[in-house]
């Protein structure tokens, strides 16, 4: 009503454009009578913008007349509705409105938080709702009240936010942590940093497992205070031990494990790797099933343990993001980029809440493979599923190495080459990178380029 009121009183000071941060439609107000005169206010708003005239909407005749292209009852938002409304109004100040809308979406945030939790409560209760659907159940509960609590309406000004950098930038601390490959880390500005996600894409067999995981063998190893967490949906944790060990000792091949054709000094080769690397602060998950809510609940038990022993989490790989269960919710009704898409969000939402870098690996389609012949190069826009991915990230590495169009099998002696396609801070470009005994290496051939060898393919 004091929206209503301002339009003959302060029509330049008061008007829903100022409170529609805090709320960006009628959903929160109590009253549904009021929430659709709000998003009729709303209609008033966009429309004026789209046509240039000056803003009406604080108009009862506009408002109106919005509500009723909108269907709604003629009883709480027609015209005589809204002047007797306007009329038993009081005029508030921008302040007092912006407090006022402030209070309305709390109340809504604890309403909303009061249904969600006591439907974790009922699920809880029921003999047929696992521990798993449950904690899904109350992960989604926490991210909605997260979203709903928090609003656009605290600003900073930029005095503040520049002394913010300069003790953010003076403290120890808090830098990138160092990938173990030259190039990536000089394209990525010094590394992986906190709390950022970032997506490893490339088409099947490439080597996205083999490179996460050297990436985090390295940053647990550079750093004796940090650990890392790999969660390994496409195979079991033993074969990812199996390719470390391997790509450390040189007397030994992977080929040679699996045989188990190993003779003495070979033995005693893999004890010595086994010796060096056992007390490395690198964890994997056990079952190849997740969720989301699992995967969280995993990152943050790990996170307890190293916290208790002087340590931070510092990497999360998901191998692969594809491969991530949706909650059972999702799973009844939602289309599989939606189900992608609420992974894809909380890969930001678990980076936050752990103060970790979070990486995910994803598939890069096959219909573009069919369309373009496997010789050719990946785009952004090839990421499976959902396009989400490519919003949500900070980041997003593409590896691709050729293969022989004829047989399929990848062309020996050429370098893998990893395009940094998107970045939030850092510009975009192009490394090589060598694949030497099972594992990824810096290119040290200057006089073979990206020019030289995909002249082309991009």
């Amino acid at each position: 009503g004091a929206l209503l009121w301002s339009a003959s009183n302060a029509p330049e000071v008061l008007r829903a454009s100022a409170v529609v941060d805090l709320l960006p439609s009628g959903e929160p107000f109590y009253s549904r009578a009021y929430g659709d005169i709000y998003d009729a206010m709303l209609a008033c708003l966009v429309k004026s913008e789209e046509t240039g005239h000056t803003p009406v909407e604080h108009d009862p005749v506009a408002v109106a007349s919005h509500a009723a292209l909108a269907g709604k009852g003629r009883d709480s938002t027609g015209i005589d509705a809204l002047l007797k409304l306007q009329a038993a109004a009081s005029t508030v100040s921008d302040l007092q409105a912006r407090a006022y809308a402030q209070s309305i979406r709390s109340a809504w945030a604890k309403r909303s938080a009061i249904r969600d939790l006591r439907l974790v409560i009922s699920d809880a209760l029921s003999p047929t709702v696992n521990d798993e659907q449950i904690f899904e159940r109350a992960q989604k509960a926490s991210l909605d009240i997260m979203e709903r609590a928090s609003t656009r309406s605290t600003t900073v000004s930029f005095r503040q936010s520049a002394e913010q950098l300069f003790i953010a930038l003076s403290a120890p601390g808090g830098m990138a942590s160092s990938t173990g490959l030259r190039d990536i880390d000089t394209l990525l500005n010094g590394g992986l940093r906190a709390p950022e996600t970032s997506i490893v894409a490339a088409r099947t067999s490439v080597g996205k497992s083999t490179l996460s995981a050297g990436i985090a063998e390295y940053m647990v190893a550079s750093d004796p205070l940090a650990g890392a967490v790999y969660v390994s949906l496409e195979m079991p944790h033993t074969s990812f031990t199996m390719k470390l060990l391997a790509s450390r000792t040189p007397t030994l091949t992977v080929a040679a494990m699996r045989r188990k054709a190993l003779n003495k000094n070979q033995w005693s080769d893999l004890a010595q790797s086994v010796k060096d690397i056992r007390d490395l602060e690198l964890h994997f998950t056990v079952a190849q099933s997740q969720t989301l809510a699992s995967v969280y609940a995993a990152a943050m038990d790990r996170q307890r343990v190293l916290k208790r022993a002087g340590k931070h989490l510092a990497l999360v790989v998901i191998d692969h993001i594809g491969l991530v269960k949706p909650s059972q919710e999702l799973l009844k009704r939602a289309t599989r980029q939606q189900q992608v898409a609420e992974t894809s969000r909380g890969l930001r939402w678990i980076a936050s809440e752990l103060g970790c870098h979070v990486m995910a690996l994803a598939q890069i389609s096959r219909d573009d493979e069919r369309q373009t012949g496997e010789s050719k190069m990946p785009k952004l826009h090839h990421l499976r599923e959902s396009g989400d991915l490519e919003q949500d990230a900070d980041s997003i590495l593409i590896a691709h190495r050729p293969r022989d169009p004829a047989s399929g099998v990848f062309v020996q002696g050429k370098p893998t080459v990893l395009v940094l396609a998107k970045s939030r801070m850092d510009e975009t470009g192009v490394v090589l990178l060598d694949f030497q005994r099972g594992r990824y290496c810096d290119w040290n051939d200057p006089t073979r380029t990206f020019e030289t060898e995909y002249k082309g393919e991009s």
